[in-house]
């Protein structure tokens, strides 16, 4: 493609291990792959943001764009676009909001509820799967390295997908 880096090499000329970040991007890709294939079977096609936007409208009230937006870290105009979208494939409904003349709620439709309900039984599969191939004893050791590697990142992590940039080095909890 012309924009590819060649692997890394170690003074001695061999290849260098793939880094831990890009380990665990590649295995976040692979999860979604297998969850991809679940889905599309079932008849879903899953595009970013869907499943992120379809939790936040999730509850009995819904969410008005600006909640969406907020909760995806991008402007009102950039939600309401995902959440038209998102209307035209049948997940949700949008209505105007009962407290402000000025806003719309989103909700999900009974069809979100099925995607959401098959995404979650296809997670549980691929969980079962990677047990299944990769042995109990080891699959719940990478569970547990996988929460280590996670325990430093506190409300950050429910933050992540909103920031735009990394906070500075002064604002990260030190315990």
């Amino acid at each position: 493609m012309g924009d590819e880096v060649p692997p890394a090499t170690d003074e001695a000329g061999g290849a260098e291990p793939v880094g831990l970040g890009a380990a665990l991007r590649g295995a976040w890709v692979g999860y979604q792959h297998r969850l991809d294939k679940e889905l599309l079977a079932a008849g879903f096609d899953r595009r970013f943001p869907d499943g992120m936007v379809l939790r936040l409208c999730g509850s009995e009230t819904g969410s008005t764009i600006s909640e969406v937006g907020r909760g995806l870290g991008i402007t009102r105009q950039g939600a309401a676009k995902i959440v038209s979208s998102l209307a035209e494939r049948g997940f949700l409904t949008v209505t105007p909001s009962e407290t402000s003349g000025r806003e719309k709620t989103a909700r999900l439709t009974p069809h979100a509820r099925r995607y959401l309900a098959v995404r979650r039984a296809a997670a549980r599969r691929v969980e079962a799967d990677l047990r299944a191939a990769l042995g109990p004893e080891t699959f719940d050791g990478l569970r547990r390295l996988l929460a280590a590697l996670g325990a430093d990142a506190d409300e950050r992590a429910s933050d992540y997908p909103r920031r735009r940039s990394t906070p500075a080095a002064a604002d990260w909890p030190t315990s």
